[in-house]
Protein backbone atom coordinates (compact mmCIF):
# COMPACT_ATOMS: atom_id res chain seq x y z
CA UNK A 1 0.00 0.00 0.00
CA UNK A 2 2.59 2.60 0.63
CA UNK A 3 4.59 1.72 -2.43
CA UNK A 4 1.28 2.52 -4.37
CA UNK A 5 0.74 5.93 -2.94
CA UNK A 6 4.18 6.39 -3.03
CA UNK A 7 3.78 6.06 -7.11
CA UNK A 8 0.54 8.02 -6.68
CA UNK A 9 2.10 11.07 -5.17
CA UNK A 10 4.96 11.11 -7.51
CA UNK A 11 3.12 11.11 -10.49
CA UNK A 12 0.40 13.33 -9.03
CA UNK A 13 3.51 15.58 -8.16
CA UNK A 14 4.45 15.77 -12.22
CA UNK A 15 0.96 16.22 -13.35
CA UNK A 16 0.54 19.20 -11.15
CA UNK A 17 4.05 20.94 -12.10
CA UNK A 18 2.97 20.19 -16.09
CA UNK A 19 -0.34 22.03 -15.39
CA UNK A 20 1.01 24.64 -13.32
CA UNK A 21 3.38 25.60 -16.10
CA UNK A 22 0.81 25.45 -19.11
CA UNK A 23 -1.24 27.84 -17.17
CA UNK A 24 -4.19 24.68 -17.15
CA UNK A 25 -5.04 24.78 -13.24
CA UNK A 26 -4.66 27.18 -10.16
CA UNK A 27 -1.32 27.10 -8.17
CA UNK A 28 -0.80 25.09 -5.38
CA UNK A 29 0.25 27.18 -2.23
CA UNK A 30 1.49 26.09 1.20
CA UNK A 31 -1.61 26.22 3.45
CA UNK A 32 -0.69 24.58 6.53
CA UNK A 33 -0.53 26.39 9.98
CA UNK A 34 -2.46 29.29 9.83
CA UNK A 35 -4.88 29.97 6.85
CA UNK A 36 -5.33 33.66 7.77
CA UNK A 37 -1.73 34.84 7.34
CA UNK A 38 -2.20 35.05 3.24
CA UNK A 39 -3.72 37.61 1.47
CA UNK A 40 -5.35 40.79 2.18
CA UNK A 41 -8.88 41.85 2.47
CA UNK A 42 -11.35 44.93 2.15
CA UNK A 43 -12.66 45.48 5.96
CA UNK A 44 -12.61 48.91 6.41
CA UNK A 45 -12.01 49.24 3.13
CA UNK A 46 -13.63 51.29 0.64
CA UNK A 47 -14.72 48.12 -2.37
CA UNK A 48 -13.83 48.66 -5.90
CA UNK A 49 -16.56 50.42 -8.34
CA UNK A 50 -19.05 48.22 -9.36
CA UNK A 51 -18.80 47.41 -13.05
CA UNK A 52 -22.00 45.64 -14.32
CA UNK A 53 -22.13 42.36 -15.93
CA UNK A 54 -23.94 43.71 -19.06
CA UNK A 55 -20.16 45.71 -19.93
CA UNK A 56 -18.64 42.36 -19.44
CA UNK A 57 -21.01 40.29 -21.95
CA UNK A 58 -20.41 42.99 -24.31
CA UNK A 59 -17.74 41.09 -24.96
CA UNK A 60 -18.36 37.74 -23.20
CA UNK A 61 -21.40 37.32 -24.96
CA UNK A 62 -21.16 34.34 -27.07
CA UNK A 63 -19.90 31.94 -24.43
CA UNK A 64 -21.24 33.28 -22.00
CA UNK A 65 -24.14 35.28 -22.42
CA UNK A 66 -25.63 32.39 -23.73
CA UNK A 67 -25.91 30.68 -20.65
CA UNK A 68 -25.69 33.10 -17.72
CA UNK A 69 -29.74 34.28 -18.03
CA UNK A 70 -30.21 30.49 -16.63
CA UNK A 71 -27.55 30.41 -14.33
CA UNK A 72 -28.40 29.84 -10.65
CA UNK A 73 -25.70 32.63 -9.76
CA UNK A 74 -27.55 34.97 -12.02
CA UNK A 75 -30.84 33.67 -10.59
CA UNK A 76 -30.25 33.57 -6.58
CA UNK A 77 -32.50 37.13 -6.59
CA UNK A 78 -35.14 36.14 -9.58
CA UNK A 79 -37.59 39.22 -11.41
CA UNK A 80 -41.05 38.36 -10.25
CA UNK A 81 -42.02 39.80 -14.21
CA UNK A 82 -39.77 36.90 -15.63
CA UNK A 83 -41.45 34.07 -13.65
CA UNK A 84 -43.19 31.16 -15.91
CA UNK A 85 -47.12 31.35 -16.13
CA UNK A 86 -46.68 27.48 -14.20
CA UNK A 87 -44.96 29.10 -11.69
CA UNK A 88 -47.64 32.05 -11.58
CA UNK A 89 -50.12 29.28 -10.69
CA UNK A 90 -47.91 27.34 -8.44
CA UNK A 91 -48.19 30.38 -6.57
CA UNK A 92 -51.45 31.28 -7.04
CA UNK A 93 -52.02 27.49 -5.79
CA UNK A 94 -50.54 27.89 -2.25
CA UNK A 95 -52.48 31.07 -2.13
CA UNK A 96 -49.61 33.66 -1.72
CA UNK A 97 -50.99 35.55 -5.36
CA UNK A 98 -51.36 38.93 -3.64
CA UNK A 99 -48.14 38.38 -1.64
CA UNK A 100 -46.65 38.09 -5.17
CA UNK A 101 -48.52 41.18 -6.64
CA UNK A 102 -46.63 43.25 -4.05
CA UNK A 103 -42.96 41.42 -4.75
CA UNK A 104 -40.45 42.59 -6.99
CA UNK A 105 -38.26 39.65 -6.26
CA UNK A 106 -38.81 35.76 -5.39
CA UNK A 107 -35.75 34.49 -3.44
CA UNK A 108 -35.21 30.63 -3.92
CA UNK A 109 -35.87 27.89 -6.08
CA UNK A 110 -36.83 24.26 -5.46
CA UNK A 111 -36.68 23.70 -1.70
CA UNK A 112 -38.20 27.12 -0.15
CA UNK A 113 -38.92 30.93 -1.46
CA UNK A 114 -39.28 34.36 -0.17
CA UNK A 115 -40.66 37.05 -1.10
CA UNK A 116 -38.88 40.66 -1.70
CA UNK A 117 -39.83 43.90 -2.58
CA UNK A 118 -37.79 47.38 -2.48
CA UNK A 119 -38.27 49.18 1.15
CA UNK A 120 -37.57 52.98 0.24
CA UNK A 121 -33.99 53.27 0.98
CA UNK A 122 -31.66 53.10 -1.52
CA UNK A 123 -30.54 49.55 -2.18
CA UNK A 124 -32.45 47.64 0.24
CA UNK A 125 -35.35 44.66 0.65
CA UNK A 126 -37.77 43.93 2.87
CA UNK A 127 -38.76 40.17 3.24
CA UNK A 128 -42.26 38.77 3.59
CA UNK A 129 -42.41 36.93 6.50
CA UNK A 130 -44.57 34.41 5.08
CA UNK A 131 -42.54 31.02 3.11
CA UNK A 132 -43.13 28.58 0.74
CA UNK A 133 -42.32 24.72 1.02
CA UNK A 134 -41.81 22.67 -1.46
CA UNK A 135 -44.28 19.70 -0.85
CA UNK A 136 -43.76 16.27 -1.56
CA UNK A 137 -45.22 15.00 -5.48
CA UNK A 138 -44.93 18.90 -6.36
CA UNK A 139 -46.22 22.22 -5.57
CA UNK A 140 -45.68 24.64 -2.28
CA UNK A 141 -47.76 25.10 0.93
CA UNK A 142 -47.29 28.33 2.70
CA UNK A 143 -45.91 28.51 6.30
CA UNK A 144 -46.34 31.46 8.52
CA UNK A 145 -44.45 32.47 11.44
CA UNK A 146 -46.65 34.49 13.25
CA UNK A 147 -48.57 37.61 11.90
CA UNK A 148 -47.33 37.94 8.37
CA UNK A 149 -45.79 41.23 7.45
CA UNK A 150 -42.70 42.68 5.64
CA UNK A 151 -39.60 42.61 7.94
CA UNK A 152 -37.35 45.50 6.48
CA UNK A 153 -34.32 44.19 8.50
CA UNK A 154 -33.87 40.34 8.07
CA UNK A 155 -32.59 40.42 4.62
CA UNK A 156 -29.55 42.67 5.10
CA UNK A 157 -28.49 41.04 8.52
CA UNK A 158 -29.21 37.58 7.19
CA UNK A 159 -29.22 36.84 2.71
CA UNK A 160 -27.55 40.22 0.77
CA UNK A 161 -24.04 38.32 1.28
CA UNK A 162 -24.82 35.93 -0.79
CA UNK A 163 -27.53 36.85 -3.05
CA UNK A 164 -26.45 40.19 -4.21
CA UNK A 165 -23.31 42.10 -5.76
CA UNK A 166 -21.37 44.74 -4.15
CA UNK A 167 -21.99 45.50 -0.70
CA UNK A 168 -21.97 48.67 1.17
CA UNK A 169 -22.14 47.10 4.75
CA UNK A 170 -22.27 50.52 6.17
CA UNK A 171 -26.12 51.17 4.46
CA UNK A 172 -26.02 47.55 4.34
CA UNK A 173 -27.34 48.42 0.85
CA UNK A 174 -26.24 46.57 -2.67
CA UNK A 175 -25.74 47.90 -6.02
CA UNK A 176 -27.19 44.54 -8.09
CA UNK A 177 -29.23 41.85 -7.14
CA UNK A 178 -28.18 38.40 -7.97
CA UNK A 179 -24.73 37.79 -8.12
CA UNK A 180 -22.37 39.50 -11.23
CA UNK A 181 -19.31 38.77 -12.43
CA UNK A 182 -17.34 41.02 -10.44
CA UNK A 183 -18.33 38.16 -7.54
CA UNK A 184 -16.15 35.76 -8.76
CA UNK A 185 -13.74 37.16 -10.92
CA UNK A 186 -12.78 40.02 -9.05
CA UNK A 187 -12.22 43.45 -9.59
CA UNK A 188 -11.34 43.14 -13.21
CA UNK A 189 -8.88 45.95 -14.41
CA UNK A 190 -10.54 48.51 -17.62
CA UNK A 191 -8.47 47.46 -20.60
CA UNK A 192 -8.04 43.23 -19.21
CA UNK A 193 -8.99 42.30 -23.34
CA UNK A 194 -5.10 42.90 -23.54
CA UNK A 195 -3.79 40.65 -20.97
CA UNK A 196 -7.09 38.62 -20.00
CA UNK A 197 -5.18 36.63 -17.08
CA UNK A 198 -5.78 39.61 -14.83
CA UNK A 199 -9.77 38.60 -14.69
CA UNK A 200 -9.70 35.47 -11.66
CA UNK A 201 -10.62 32.28 -13.22
CA UNK A 202 -9.65 33.20 -16.44
CA UNK A 203 -8.19 30.11 -18.49
CA UNK A 204 -4.57 32.09 -18.69
CA UNK A 205 -5.01 32.89 -14.84
CA UNK A 206 -2.70 31.67 -12.17
CA UNK A 207 -5.05 31.86 -9.44
CA UNK A 208 -3.99 30.52 -5.89
CA UNK A 209 -6.40 27.62 -4.57
CA UNK A 210 -6.87 30.01 -1.80
CA UNK A 211 -8.08 32.37 -3.59
CA UNK A 212 -10.43 29.78 -5.56
CA UNK A 213 -12.17 28.37 -2.05
CA UNK A 214 -11.93 32.19 -0.45
CA UNK A 215 -13.87 33.20 -3.75
CA UNK A 216 -16.22 30.26 -3.51
CA UNK A 217 -16.49 30.11 0.09
CA UNK A 218 -17.54 33.13 0.71
CA UNK A 219 -20.97 31.97 -0.27
CA UNK A 220 -20.78 28.01 0.15
CA UNK A 221 -19.32 27.66 3.34
CA UNK A 222 -22.92 28.45 4.98
CA UNK A 223 -22.68 28.88 8.51
CA UNK A 224 -19.87 30.74 8.71
CA UNK A 225 -19.81 34.52 10.79
CA UNK A 226 -17.90 37.94 10.10
CA UNK A 227 -15.38 38.62 12.98
CA UNK A 228 -15.84 42.23 12.34
CA UNK A 229 -19.50 42.74 11.82
CA UNK A 230 -20.94 39.68 13.49
CA UNK A 231 -23.32 39.10 10.33
CA UNK A 232 -23.47 35.58 8.49
CA UNK A 233 -21.57 36.74 5.73
CA UNK A 234 -17.94 38.70 5.01
CA UNK A 235 -17.22 42.24 5.46
CA UNK A 236 -16.27 44.14 1.93
CA UNK A 237 -15.33 40.44 0.56
CA UNK A 238 -13.75 41.28 -2.83
CA UNK A 239 -12.49 38.50 -5.05
CA UNK A 240 -8.64 37.56 -4.61
CA UNK A 241 -8.95 38.48 -1.14
CA UNK A 242 -8.35 36.29 1.81
CA UNK A 243 -11.82 35.28 3.00
CA UNK A 244 -10.60 34.13 6.37
CA UNK A 245 -9.36 37.23 7.72
CA UNK A 246 -12.50 38.08 8.48
CA UNK A 247 -14.86 35.01 8.34
CA UNK A 248 -14.91 33.15 11.11
CA UNK A 249 -15.87 29.33 10.58
CA UNK A 250 -15.86 26.06 12.71
CA UNK A 251 -13.74 23.45 10.22
CA UNK A 252 -13.95 21.04 13.60
CA UNK A 253 -14.36 17.50 12.74
CA UNK A 254 -17.63 17.27 14.87
CA UNK A 255 -19.13 20.38 13.21
CA UNK A 256 -18.42 18.64 9.70
CA UNK A 257 -19.94 15.26 10.71
CA UNK A 258 -22.70 17.02 11.65
CA UNK A 259 -23.62 18.72 8.29
CA UNK A 260 -25.98 17.49 5.89
CA UNK A 261 -23.76 15.92 2.92
CA UNK A 262 -23.97 18.89 0.53
CA UNK A 263 -22.61 21.27 2.90
CA UNK A 264 -19.88 18.56 4.25
CA UNK A 265 -18.63 17.93 0.85
CA UNK A 266 -17.96 21.67 0.88
CA UNK A 267 -16.30 22.18 4.15
CA UNK A 268 -14.38 18.72 3.86
CA UNK A 269 -13.01 20.03 0.21
CA UNK A 270 -12.03 23.94 2.07
CA UNK A 271 -10.57 22.37 4.96
CA UNK A 272 -8.64 19.82 2.98
CA UNK A 273 -7.07 22.66 0.99
CA UNK A 274 -6.48 25.66 3.28
CA UNK A 275 -5.39 23.54 6.36
CA UNK A 276 -4.04 20.92 5.43
CA UNK A 277 -2.73 21.60 1.77
CA UNK A 278 -3.83 18.74 0.22
CA UNK A 279 -4.46 21.04 -3.72
CA UNK A 280 -5.43 18.05 -6.13
CA UNK A 281 -8.97 18.81 -5.38
CA UNK A 282 -10.89 21.98 -5.74
CA UNK A 283 -14.11 23.37 -6.50
CA UNK A 284 -13.50 24.12 -10.08
CA UNK A 285 -12.14 20.39 -10.31
CA UNK A 286 -16.11 19.10 -10.26
CA UNK A 287 -17.90 22.39 -11.11
CA UNK A 288 -18.39 24.24 -14.01
CA UNK A 289 -19.88 27.21 -12.92
CA UNK A 290 -20.92 28.91 -16.37
CA UNK A 291 -22.44 25.85 -17.83
CA UNK A 292 -23.18 25.09 -14.46
CA UNK A 293 -22.87 21.25 -14.91
CA UNK A 294 -20.92 18.53 -12.46
CA UNK A 295 -19.81 16.61 -15.75
CA UNK A 296 -16.13 16.76 -14.56
CA UNK A 297 -16.52 14.79 -11.33
CA UNK A 298 -18.20 12.30 -13.05
CA UNK A 299 -15.29 11.32 -15.21
CA UNK A 300 -12.43 11.83 -12.72
CA UNK A 301 -10.03 9.81 -11.98
CA UNK A 302 -10.16 7.55 -8.64
CA UNK A 303 -7.77 9.25 -6.24
CA UNK A 304 -6.03 8.16 -2.79
CA UNK A 305 -9.26 10.22 -0.91
CA UNK A 306 -11.42 8.10 -1.70
CA UNK A 307 -13.29 8.91 1.71
CA UNK A 308 -13.81 12.14 0.30
CA UNK A 309 -15.87 10.66 -2.46
CA UNK A 310 -17.55 8.75 0.01
CA UNK A 311 -19.34 11.87 1.62
CA UNK A 312 -22.05 11.61 -0.87
CA UNK A 313 -21.91 8.12 -2.71
CA UNK A 314 -22.27 5.40 -0.36
CA UNK A 315 -21.00 2.30 -2.66
CA UNK A 316 -17.11 1.77 -3.56
CA UNK A 317 -18.11 -0.96 -5.93
CA UNK A 318 -20.85 1.31 -7.37
CA UNK A 319 -20.69 5.29 -7.95
CA UNK A 320 -24.46 5.41 -9.21
CA UNK A 321 -25.44 4.76 -6.01
CA UNK A 322 -25.76 8.02 -3.23
CA UNK A 323 -27.34 9.12 -0.03
CA UNK A 324 -30.67 10.67 -0.16
CA UNK A 325 -30.51 13.96 2.54
CA UNK A 326 -32.75 17.20 3.08
CA UNK A 327 -31.00 20.53 3.31
CA UNK A 328 -31.94 22.54 6.25
CA UNK A 329 -29.56 25.80 7.06
CA UNK A 330 -30.04 28.07 10.17
CA UNK A 331 -28.55 30.79 7.97
CA UNK A 332 -30.89 30.71 5.41
CA UNK A 333 -33.45 30.05 8.19
CA UNK A 334 -35.48 26.59 6.45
Amino acid sequence: MAVAICKYLKSSVLVVVLAILSGSMPVPAQATGSFGDWGDDHVGKSTPDYVTGDECLFCHREKVGNVWGKNLHNRSMRNVLGVSPTFKALLEAAGVSEIASESTYILGRRDELRFLKPNGKYGQFSIHSTRLTAKEGGGFEKVNAGAAHWDEDAFANSCIGCHTTSIDLEYKSFEAPSLDCMVCHGDVPQGHQNEPAQALFAKKARNSVLVEMSICGQCHLRGGKSKSSGLPYPNSFVGGDNLFKDLEVDFSEERIAGMNIADRHVYRNVKDVIVSGLNEMVCTTCHDVHGESSRRHRVLKRIERDSYCMICHSDKSDYTKVYSYEVHNDVCDY
